[in-house]
């Protein structure tokens, strides 16, 4: 079981992540201040199922994505949006600003599972982790990868 102080360590290492993850699902500030408390809640009544079988930004993720799903988008019937972890906007110059926004916009246009998979990937997990995390196959993350890709390099080529 993890103690406090390794919980803490974590925790901290990812907050920007999570922060981030909250921001884009809830935009409002008290809605997505509440979401994180909730997610931080639940990893801590948690942490002793964390096995260390994946990162624990994976399973923190994992956690996000329960913790959205069932409080949130039942009650509120908000589409799930699975955000893609990407540098402070702030340091990015405007060039970058619009690629990135057009990424972002080619992500919206993939499945869920696909919106998922890419997240996870642009987080730079590994298969192995993004195959813990969605309960699949490395082979089929390897797969399914590169078929987002393939999607989304489709849709970026015309816009970049």
């Amino acid at each position: 079981m993890m103690n406090e102080k390794e919980f803490r360590g974590q925790l901290k290492r990812y907050h920007s992540s999570l922060e981030a993850f909250c921001r884009h699902v809830r935009k409002n500030e008290d809605d997505w201040e509440d979401l994180l408390q909730d997610i931080v809640m639940r990893a801590w009544l948690s942490r002793d199922q964390f096995r260390g079988e994946a990162s624990f930004g994976t399973w923190l993720y994992d956690i996000s994505r329960s913790v959205f799903s069932s409080n949130y988008t039942r009650k509120k019937r908000i589409p799930t949006i699975y955000p893609e972890r990407l540098p402070d906007v702030e340091e990015l110059c405007e060039d970058e600003q619009e690629a990135l926004q057009h990424l972002k916009e080619a992500v919206q246009l993939l499945n869920e599972k696909d919106q998922n998979l890419i997240s996870l990937y642009l987080e730079k997990r590994s298969y192995k982790e993004i195959a813990l995390a969605t309960n699949t196959s490395e082979k089929n993350v390897a797969s399914r990868v590169m078929r987002a890709k393939e999607k989304l390099r489709k849709f970026l080529k015309g816009r970049l």
